[in-house]
Parts: structure tokens; C-alpha cells; sequence
């Protein structure tokens, strides 16, 4: 069914420019932005998370960027309900008939656009069992467990985050179910009144991991460091257990040397957008379009957007 309103949701992984060309295709459609990027999502979390500066925003309107504090974790589904209130708000009392939806986290985007599977709530004495081996074994022991009962869902996971590891060996305990099943099974598109349209940013490995490289040495001379190290008492928080910081992290407790910490987190974001790159080859796109995309291109796409949503 197509509806008067329409989500464009654009994808790509970390480091492809799905920020920049996004503030464009907005400009030229006169769209709002709702983020779906879990860890910019927290105030706190500026440079490690690549979040855009108010300047680079161009007076577009947006969501979800560095409204909260990393203190409030905000869960998957409570994103879902969120968001779906922002966007009718928007398509209520926007001038524009159409939003985007914009960042690299995956889970975040697919609860948005296509609702949360219908999984069980958490069995917390199972996740006590998991946490302390956790706390005894370390990530890889979970990580292997993980693989072995669900390869399929191991391959696009994110792996380097403990909770969502823990959330599918904990799923998989209770139903007795691979998790990637059970997530396949989910209805699609259930209780949306928008039209959803998928926009890949399209950029070559090569390019990619060259750029992520650049990107990492770009915070660490712009306080990444200095970033880290406030958030450094905190580092147990769930916000805090992702890349750029947990290396940081480690620097700190004086495991690593600084030289390591940064080649870390450069080979644990390629790492991360490969495992980014396996989730969206796996979907399908009503376009694609480089980063480096012309003004005129920009257009085009707008164009097929405007067109699609008419029906």
C-alpha cells in the first residue's frame, strides 16, 4: 500500500558518508532526519561516535542525536515506540511529506522500519549465569558459544558488544530456537501508516576501510583521548562498550600502548563494518547511490522518491 507519507531510510556502514549525503537529499526534499544510531544517541558520546557538530547540520531538523544522557540506556523497543511517535508528530505538522531515517545501527533501523520480532522478555538468572561467565571467561568464550549454536546469526551480529551477545544466547536458551530464525519469522512492515523506501550508500571495501582509517587518526587530533578518559570512571555502562572507548579503556588500565589502542580501533571498526557490510548484503534496496554523488544525482534520487510515494 502506498501512503501519502514516506520513510527513507538510508543505510550503508560506519564511515560511508551516509551523514553527508543525507543532509543533502533532505536539503532537496525539505525532509527532517531521525537518527537511528545507538550511541549517538547519548550527549556525552561526541567524538567517538562521529556525531555532526550543530553547524554541520545545516538547520535541518533531527532526532535522536545527542538528546540523552548514556546514564538512560535507551532499549530497542523503547527506540521503536520513540521514534514511530516522532515520525507521526512529523508527518502530522511538517510541512514535508517525507522524513529519512540515518545511521549505522542495524537492529535500530530494522525496529523502526519493520517492528521488533515477537521475542521473550529477558530471563534474568540466565543472563546472571551469562554475565559471570562473562566476568570469568571473557567475551570470546560467550562469542564462540554464540557461534556455535547460531552461526548464521554470529556472522552479523555485533559481536564486540557483551548485551547483544548475552540477548541472543539468553533467546536461544528460553526458546530453544536459533535467534536468526526466529528473527526471520518476524512479520514486516506490521502496523507502519508511511510508505518505506531502502537508499544504500554504495562505496567500494577498499574505500571504505581506507576512510575508517582516516577517520580514527581524524578523532584521536580532535580529543577522542580526552573524550574517553571523562567517560573512563563510567566505562561499565552499557553505552560505553563499543569501539573507539573500550580501547581507550584498556590504554588507561596500561595493557596496551597508546600505538596499539589506535591501531585497535581502527581494525575493530573495519572489523565492525564488515559484519555491518555481511547484515546488508542480505537486504534488498529501492536504490543506491555513491557518496560522492553528484548535486545533479542527488536530485535524481529525490525525484524517484517523490515519484514512488505518489504511487
Amino acid at each position: 500500500m502506498i501512503h501519502p507519507n514516506c520513510l527513507i531510510s538510508v543505510l550503508g556502514p560506519t564511515a560511508s558518508g551516509k551523514t553527508a549525503l543525507s543532509l543533502r537529499l533532505a536539503t532537496v526534499l525539505d525532509a527532517p532526519i531521525v537518527s537511528n544510531d545507538s550511541r549517538q544517541f547519548y550527549k556525552e558520546l561526541k567524538i567517538g561516535t562521529a556525531r555532526p557538530d550543530i553547524s554541520e547540520l545545516q538547520g535541518i531538523p533531527h532526532y535522536f542525536l545527542g538528546d540523552r544522557s548514556y546514564h538512560s540506556h535507551l532499549s530497542i523497543g523503547q527506540y521503536e515506540r520513540e521514534a514511530l511517535d516522532v515520525l507521526r508528530k512529523i508527518f502530522s505538522h511538517h510541512s514535508s511529506k517525507y522524513a529519512l531515517c540515518v545511521g549505522g545501527s542495524l537492529m535500530y533501523e530494522k525496529a523502526l522500519v519493520e517492528g521488533l520480532d515477537n521475542l521473550p522478555t529477558s530471563d534474568p538468572e540466565y543472563q546472571d549465569i551469562l554475565y559471570k561467565d562473562l566476568e570469568h571467561h571473557g567475551l570470546e568464550y560467550l562469542q564462540e558459544k554464540l557461534k556455535d549454536l547460531d552461526p548464521e546469526y554470529a556472522l552479523t551480529a555485533d559481536l564486540s558488544n557483551p548485551r547483544r551477545v548475552v540477548r541472543a544466547l539468553d533467546i536461544i536458551h528460553q526458546t530453544k530456537e536459533k535467534y536468526s530464525l526466529l528473527r526471520k519469522n518476524s512479520p514486516k512492515y506490521s502496523d507502519r501508516n508511511f510508505s518505506i523506501l531502502r537508499v544504500l550508500v554504495d562505496i567500494p571495501r577498499e574505500q571504505l576501510y581506507q576512510k575508517i582509517n582516516e577517520r580514527v587518526l581524524y578523532m584521536i587530533q580532535n580529543g577522542l583521548e580526552e573524550e574517553a578518559r571523562t567517560l573512563y570512571p563510567f566505562r561499565h555502562e552499557k553505552a560505553l562498550q563499543t569501539v573507539g572507548y573500550q580501547e581507550f579503556f584498556t590504554y588507561f588500565d596500561g595493557e596496551i600502548s597508546f600505538d596499539e589502542c589506535v591501531s585497535l580501533i581502527q581494525q575493530n571498526t573495519r572489523r565492525f563494518a564488515k559484519r555491518q557490510l555481511t547484515w546488508l548484503r542480505k537486504m534488498k534496496f529501492d536504490a543506491r547511490i555513491s557518496p560522492d554523488a553528484s548535486q545533479e544525482e542527488i536530485v535524481s534520487l529525490a525525484k524517484q522518491i517523490i515519484h514512488y510515494s505518489h504511487g
